[in-house]
């Protein structure tokens, strides 16, 4: 994932999901109320490598490269 939003600048959760389901297996992946989600344990590893670098766009559902104007923290609006 993290090597993703390097190369791309950005991950959209949907792409994320299938990709890790796809390569690793659905023990990483889980249904949230009829929406696939990342296993917990995945995303902290993730925020672990890209706590200085990359930023979650909530409206968007995907993370991003973070950006000079964006605002303290990894949420972004």
């Amino acid at each position: 994932m993290a090597e993703r939003v390097t190369d791309d600048g950005y991950l959209d959760q949907s792409v994320a999901v299938a990709e890790i389901e796809s390569l690793f297996g659905e023990q990483f992946v889980y249904d949230n109320d009829g929406s696939q989600r990342i296993d917990k344990g995945v995303l902290k590893k993730f925020e672990a490598l890209t706590k200085e670098t990359v930023v979650w766009e909530r409206r968007d559902l995907r993370w991003r490269l973070k950006e000079p104007g964006d605002a303290p923290g990894r949420m972004q609006r």
